[in-house]
């Protein structure tokens, strides 16, 4: 598909409190204990045990001495945990052409994601980590359509999409992204992002290795039953027929009628490579080694929500509706 024949819709900084802080929302099903360890079989090795907490949300390590998250929210503190381990972030550097952020660490970590550089996402199973909120209350309009965003334990969740395109959102929303939508086609482990998902891992398989494709960035919504000036509430839908959006066109009115279901956004790690690789440096991405299959089942421990790792009012999730013209 051709990365402009998509037009963006508006996009919303999300003002919750930390309690929303959990996993990605399954389709499939409403269990919190559902995804709570690594992945197995044909997922094994992806990614799971290379993603860290950065205050209330997710990095991946991309090299030695960095990580890589998002960048639509402020910066966590000088602390990164790992496993067990807990890193001292130094720096950091925000990309001025997308929702990337790489940090710098004093220490060194032990391993670190390889990342995807071909540009043939589409199609392809993704396997997506986060902490954001759990399903909510039902959401019906004549027959199911989804679920509110729920409650959150802080606990960190896997689950898989499929990218379904690739499309370019401009200065508003950053470079190249990534496109999923939320359904059932991905299997019962299908998934969609909520607030403090923010920054997780996205990964695809490279052949026998799981690499690195990007960084949760975006997601649908908010929503309305009506035409109206303010969306009344934020859902993982997988029907959005007989709701309306948040949309540019309409000046800032919840006002675009949705069709077919919610999708969801990561930022494309392969069309910001000169970028990487500017702030990394060459020598440094060549020294990263693959996953390692034995390494998945290290699982990383719980966190407790710091309550002093966000400044009050702060974005825990970026949203915003997107018109599909391929339906």
């Amino acid at each position: 598909m051709d990365l402009t024949s998509r037009t963006l819709r508006f996009a919303v900084v999300i003002f919750l409190p930390l309690a929303h802080l959990s996993g990605v929302i399954f389709y499939g099903t409403g269990d919190p204990a559902h995804n709570t360890t690594a992945p197995t079989g044909p997922l094994e090795g992806s990614g799971w045990h290379l993603q860290g907490q950065w205050g209330a949300f997710c990095g991946t390590p991309i090299a030695p001495s960095h990580f890589l998250t998002a960048k639509h929210f402020a910066p966590q503190g000088n602390h990164f945990v790992l496993g067990e381990t807990s890193y001292t972030v130094v720096d950091t550097m925000d990309d001025p052409e997308s929702d990337l952020r790489i940090c710098k660490i004093r220490e060194t970590f032990p391993a670190f994601a390889p990342l995807y550089t071909k540009s043939d996402e589409t199609g392809k199973l993704l396997v997506l980590f986060g902490r954001g909120s759990k399903r909510g209350r039902e959401v019906v309009r004549g027959t199911l359509r989804g679920w509110e965003w729920g409650s959150g334990d802080a606990v960190l969740r896997w689950g898989t999409n499929v990218a379904t395109d690739l499309f370019d959102g401009g200065t508003a929303y950053g470079a190249n992204l990534i496109g999923a939508d939320f359904d059932s086609d991905a299997g019962p482990d299908e998934a969609t992002l909520s607030p403090g998902d923010s920054g997780g891992g996205v990964f695809l398989r490279d052949g026998d290795v799981w690499k690195l494709a990007g960084v949760n960035s975006w997601v649908d919504g908010p929503y309305n039953t009506i035409a109206s000036e303010n969306g009344a509430f934020f859902a993982a839908l997988f029907l959005e027929d007989g709701f309306f959006l948040d949309s540019l066109q309409s000046g800032g009115r919840v006002s675009e009628p949705g069709s077919g279901p919610g999708s969801l956004y990561f930022t494309r790690i392969s069309s910001r490579l000169n970028w990487i690789k500017s702030v990394i440096g060459t020598k440094e991405m060549a020294s990263t080694r693959p996953v390692r299959y034995t390494e998945a089942h290290a699982d990383p421990p719980s966190f407790e929500t710091r309550t002093d790792s966000l400044q009050s009012g702060e974005c825990l999730l970026r949203c915003r509706a997107q018109p599909r013209t391929d339906r």
